[in-house]
C-alpha cells in the first residue's frame, strides 16, 4: 500500500500581501494546495515583513488565512537563523543589503528543505541565495 505525499507551497511576503488583496492566482493556488490536503506555509519573517505592508482594515483577510487549519507558520528560532545566517552569508546576491533578505532567505529555507515551490515575485533574489530553491514566480 502506497500513501500519498502531502505536499504544499511556501508564501514569500508579495504572495501573502496578493492574498490579502485578493489576486486571483494567489488565491487559487492557495486554495487548490490546502483543498488537495497539502500545507500553505508562511515563514514567521515573511509574515512579519507582510503585516507590516497590510492595511488595518485587511488584517481580518490575513487572519482569515493564518485561522485555516492547512496554515503553517514556522518560527524563526536559533537554529533556523543560524542557518539563515549562512544561506546569506554564502549568497550570490551581493547586491543587497542581508537585513532585506532574511524574509526571502526564510523562505528559501523552508522551500528548499521540504521541496515545494516558493510563490514569488523576486525569483532572481531566491535564486541567488541558493540555486536550488523551487519557485513559481508571480504574474
Amino acid at each position: 500500500m502506497t500513501h500519498p505525499v502531502l505536499t504544499g507551497v511556501v508564501l514569500d511576503t508579495a504572495a501573502v500581501l496578493g492574498w490579502v488583496r485578493r489576486a486571483p492566482y494567489i488565491q487559487t493556488m492557495t486554495w487548490t494546495t490546502a483543498v488537495a490536503g497539502g500545507s500553505v506555509l508562511i515563514p514567521a519573517t515573511v509574515l512579519a515583513a507582510a503585516a507590516a505592508d497590510i492595511k488595518p482594515a485587511d488584517h481580518d483577510l490575513l487572519a482569515v488565512l493564518l485561522g485555516h487549519p492547512n496554515t503553517l507558520v514556522p518560527a524563526l528560532d536559533q537554529a533556523v537563523a543560524g542557518q539563515l545566517g549562512a544561506l546569506l552569508a554564502a549568497r550570490r546576491v551581493r547586491d543587497s543589503d542581508p537585513d532585506a533578505l532574511i524574509s526571502a532567505a526564510h523562505a528559501v529555507a523552508e522551500s528548499t528543505g521540504r521541496d515545494w515551490p516558493v510563490l514569488t515575485d523576486r525569483p532572481a533574489i531566491l535564486a541567488g541565495i541558493d540555486p536550488e530553491v523551487r519557485f513559481d514566480t508571480l504574474p
